[in-house]
């Protein structure tokens, strides 16, 4: 399966293990790799009567050289078709911007399970990739295990609608590139009622990936994050797949967002995709 994998880092030790992750995991794809790095504009380095960095070249290339040395210190032997991107300004919408620009397949980020948000604030720019993907984001523990072992991938819907067709072909590929078994789980509550609707998505589900859904009943005394958390635990998931929804700021701050607990409290990998692909993204 051919990809692009896009890494941001800020060449810390965290992001020197999240590279060898991300190579050991390309054992599987042969992908192509960008590094990007966003640095901010400190105020020393700023124009006193503009608003642009001075020796804005100099100091891109000094990070791009960085970059360089970080990824052959930690690549090990295994090659890569690497390139390297250096830009300025928020990460989060730097990261976004580059995936759909260069374009990439899927953003690797990491994360570490545990640093729990409120609803004033977020724990990174990774909790918001995940809940806000611009394209698929893989959201890795910091202490994930080397090499990846992905073999049982859940899926998790609230069978509000069925992703598209090109959402549910990088699933396939995906999981087919890990030679990976693909399952899908579905949470009621007791007293939901499943409509027409629900019905046909189920079959959608059924005849893309050709699974039966899991049907897991909620017992009403746990949170729904830690319903899913407990059900991977004791069936030997080694990666969720979530479709998070857009919701307005004042349904996260009301509400939150359940991808982003799970984000807080799970120590799995997590997929989380965007339910419509944006069909205006360049193609390499």
């Amino acid at each position: 399966m051919k990809m692009h994998f896009l890494l941001a880092t800020d060449i810390s030790p965290a992001s020197a293990r999240m590279l060898r992750y991300v190579f050991e995991l390309n054992r599987h794809f042969f992908a192509k790799l960008e590094l990007l790095h966003v640095f901010d504009l400190p105020v020393a380095a700023v124009e006193e009567e503009g608003i642009w960095l001075k020796d804005h070249d100099a100091v891109v290339s000094s990070i791009e050289q960085n970059l360089w040395t970080f990824m052959e210190e930690n690549r090990g032997a295994y090659h890569f078709d690497t390139n390297v991107s250096v830009v300025s300004g928020g990460v989060f919408r730097a990261v976004a911007d580059r995936a759909k620009k260069w374009p990439a397949d899927l953003i690797i980020t990491g994360h570490l399970p545990g640093n729990k948000s409120t609803v004033w604030s977020s724990s990174g720019t990774g909790r918001h990739l995940l809940t806000h993907p611009p394209v698929p984001v893989l959201c890795v523990p910091e202490q994930a295990v080397l090499p990846p072992r992905i073999k049982q991938i859940l899926i998790c819907t609230d069978l509000s609608e069925l992703p598209d067709q090109r959402g549910l072909q990088f699933l396939t590929g995906f999981a087919g590139a890990l030679k990976a078994n693909l399952s899908v789980l579905h949470v009621t509550v007791s007293n939901e009622i499943a409509g027409e609707e629900d019905e046909k998505i189920k079959i959608g589900w059924r005849q893309a990936l050709g699974v039966s859904m899991i049907i897991l009943e909620h017992p009403g005394h746990l949170s729904l994050s830690a319903l899913i958390s407990n059900y991977a635990a004791a069936h030997n998931i080694d990666l969720l797949v979530v479709f998070p929804h857009k919701h307005t700021w004042l349904d996260q701050w009301m509400l939150g967002s359940e991808s982003g607990k799970l984000f807080d409290k799970i120590d799995l990998p997590i997929l989380s995709m965007p339910m419509r692909w944006d069909v205006s993204r360049n193609e390499a």
